[in-house]
């Protein structure tokens, strides 16, 4: 699990800002386009990511995506 804050508090050492590629691709290990991705969120989170994965290499019919709105 990798915690992503777009608005860290003071002490905060981890990741910042939004889901992107550059991020993904630090995490996401080799043979990205074999494996399954499942994600949950609000909707412009899902596009980001979709589409960070797709910038990886992944194939669409690799993700499964759930949306929620608070």
């Amino acid at each position: 699990v990798v915690h992503i804050l777009s608005e860290p508090g003071e002490g905060w050492s981890g990741e910042t800002g939004y889901m992107d590629k550059d991020k993904l691709s630090r995490y996401i290990a080799e043979g990205r386009e074999r494996r399954m991705y499942y994600v949950c969120g609000p909707a412009p989170m899902i596009k980001l990511v979709m589409a960070a994965l797709g910038e990886l290499g992944v194939p669409r019919d690799r993700i499964e995506f759930e949306r929620f709105m608070l």
